[in-house]
């Protein structure tokens, strides 16, 4: 995850604006030193020069911007109900809240698939209805974290 992210940012932003972005990102994500280190001192500098002749013209530029957007909506939202990447909030666990969470999932998608011009198969968020009937366990997981983790990044 944090590769894309790094990759997304670095096709977008100036070096300087990446570098400080990238650190808070890795706190929220609570990301190991090792890691850090690894961003930093190898994939940072390998990505910078894979992308260097790399460039948009404004049109380009402001679909790519929204398809990152889309795109990281729907991984930061699944991020949300992982029960550990963002968050160790009790919140999550709420029967309730994961009932709100799991009737959001279709929207959140309709959203996102909204925003960006990739290709998906006719109303793409009819997946998460298929998922319920083949997943083992699948109607009652979709009310907890796990399963609309699971749901989400399918």
């Amino acid at each position: 995850f944090s590769g894309l992210v790094c990759t997304l940012l670095t096709l977008q932003l100036p070096q300087d604006q990446v570098d400080a972005i990238v650190p808070p990102l890795m706190d929220a994500f609570g990301l190991p030193d090792d890691a850090r280190a690894f961003i930093f001192d190898t994939y940072l500098p390998e990505i910078r020069l894979a992308t260097a002749d790399i460039s948009f013209d404004i049109l380009e530029l402001g679909q790519f911007q929204l398809n990152t957007v889309g795109t990281l909506t729907k991984i930061i939202y699944a991020f949300l109900w992982q029960e550990y990447a963002l968050t160790d909030n009790d919140i999550f666990l709420d029967p309730e809240a994961n009932i709100l969470g799991a009737s959001a999932i279709v929207s959140i998608n309709r959203f996102a698939d909204w925003l960006t011009d990739f290709p998906c198969w006719t109303q793409h968020y009819k997946l998460v209805t298929a998922l319920t009937l083949v997943m083992p366990g699948a109607t009652y997981r979709s009310h907890t974290p796990s399963g609309m983790w699971s749901l989400l990044m399918a």
